[in-house]
């Protein structure tokens, strides 16, 4: 329609030249015409105002989107999920399980119900942990991804989110963001005694993993650990899904260690990335739940315990 008006209007103007029309009507058609142009700049400058005022439109429309994941054979041994009905816009949350509505009641939570045939169900929640940028409701809707356990809360200061999702949209950056550990352990050796001191893993899957990893070109005893209990990401970071999806080819095969944290740090450092701190401290920026509620709290597995993580 734009381009028609002005080609109508250039066409009047010439033809008002050629019949040597009134000098009047031909002024008053060039006037109209100057009008549309300063309209038309006024509302798509070259200075880009116009441009960045849509983008901002554009990012005001997404979410900043919360992800957990919580499997179980029903709703008596899930662990409880806090009521997110207070948090407005942009913040949404959503909810990896294999539970349907019917079955487990989530308030302020959107259900990603799923169907995976993995045998360990701890490997059923770490889908949703690292590879929610692949379900286009989510990817579409969501500006940025936080993954978060569900033993804690976020603060509903939006500046400081959008702050963490500026970053992670930066395009020379990784596109995600985590906490180092705060146990600052040295490498992946003391991580995994940590994990058999703790009894967190059967001592057989532990050595697996510490034996493929030794395997490895990339292997080095001394890389950083990073916290897995949150974990920030652009949806659109090639970086990120390139990293995750590694990460998923191996642990997804459930041969070793369901202990995501090391396979993960091990990954980054195969990968040679480091991801961004996170803009203030954890609790600053978390609050956590009522730790005694959980079931994971404090939880252990004894050496048969392949049972315990499977429906």
């Amino acid at each position: 329609k734009i381009v028609g008006l002005l080609t109508f209007l250039v066409v009047l103007t010439t033809t008002f030249h050629s019949m040597d029309v009134a000098s009047e009507s031909m002024k008053a058609s060039e006037a109209l015409l100057q009008q549309f142009l300063d309209s038309s700049s006024s509302r798509f400058s070259s200075g880009g105002k116009s441009y960045h005022q849509t983008l901002q439109q554009q990012q005001s429309q997404k979410a900043i989107c919360f992800v957990t994941a919580s499997y179980a054979l029903n709703e008596t041994v899930m662990d409880p999920l806090p009521d997110m009905t207070s948090y407005k816009w942009p913040f949404k949350f959503f909810l990896f399980t294999n539970l349907k509505e019917t079955q487990w009641a989530t308030p302020g939570w959107e259900k990603v119900v799923t169907d995976f045939t993995y045998r360990r169900r701890i490997t059923h929640s770490r889908y949703g942990k690292f590879l929610s940028w692949k379900y286009p409701r989510i990817s579409n809707l969501c500006r940025s991804i936080f993954y978060i356990d569900s033993t804690i809360e976020p603060t509903k200061n939006l500046s400081l989110w959008e702050e963490a999702t500026r970053q992670m949209e930066a395009m020379d950056g990784p596109g995600f963001m985590q906490y180092p550990h705060p146990k600052n352990r040295s490498g992946l050796p003391a991580e995994f005694r940590a994990i058999r001191r703790s009894r967190k893993d059967t001592y057989l899957n532990v050595n697996k993993s510490w034996t493929w990893m030794e395997k490895d070109p990339s292997w080095r005893p001394k890389m950083r650990i990073f916290l897995n209990t949150c974990l920030g990401y652009n949806p659109k970071s090639k970086t990120f899904q390139r990293v995750s999806q590694s990460f998923w080819e191996r642990y997804s095969l459930e041969l070793d260690s369901w202990r995501d944290q090391p396979l993960w740090s091990f990954n980054l450092n195969r990968h040679k990335v480091i991801p961004l701190n996170f803009p203030d401290t954890f609790h600053e920026i978390f609050k956590q739940a009522n730790m005694s509620a959980y079931g994971h709290n404090g939880h252990t597995y004894r050496t048969d315990s392949e049972v315990n993580v499977q429906f």
